[in-house]
C-alpha cells in the first residue's frame, strides 16, 4: 500500500463513522418486521391475513417519515436523527394485548425505519 492511499479508515470521514455508530446503537434495539409479525400473529392480535395490511401501513408511515425527515436533514443535517432514539424505544412495546393497539407499534416501526433510511442516505452523500 502506498503512502498516498492511506489505511482505509483514513478515507472515511469522522461524521460518517459517527453516523454508523449512532445508527448501530439506536437501531440495534429495534425489532425486525419478522419479530413484529410473529408477535402479532402468535398472540392472536389479528389474523394472519391482516399482517400484510399491517406491513403496508408500516411502509406508508416509512414513506411519510422518510419524506419529512429528508426535509429536516436539508435544514439541520445529522441533528435530524434526534427523533430516532425515542421512536426506536417505543417499538419494542407491542405487548399490549388489544388488537386495535397492535397497529401503532408497526406504524412507529415504519416511521423509525423511514427516518433512519432517509438520514442514513443523506449522511453518506
Amino acid at each position: 500500500m502506498s503512502e498516498a492511499s492511506g489505511s482505509g479508515l483514513d478515507a472515511i470521514s469522522r461524521p460518517v463513522l459517527a453516523l454508523r455508530a449512532f445508527s448501530a446503537t439506536t437501531m440495534s434495539a429495534s425489532p425486525t418486521w419478522a419479530v413484529l409479525a410473529f408477535h402479532v400473529s402468535s398472540h392472536h392480535l389479528m389474523t394472519i391475513g391482516w399482517v400484510p395490511v399491517l406491513y403496508a401501513a408500516a411502509m406508508a408511515a416509512a414513506a411519510v417519515a422518510r419524506s419529512a425527515s429528508g426535509g429536516v436533514y436539508d435544514r439541520v443535517g445529522l441533528r435530524g436523527l434526534v427523533v430516532l432514539p425515542p421512536l426506536a424505544a417505543v417499538v419494542p412495546f407491542p405487548v399490549l394485548r388489544r388488537p386495535t393497539w397492535s397497529w401503532w407499534p408497526a406504524v412507529v416501526w415504519g416511521a423509525a425505519m423511514g427516518v433512519h433510511e432517509s438520514t442514513d442516505a443523506g449522511g453518506r452523500s
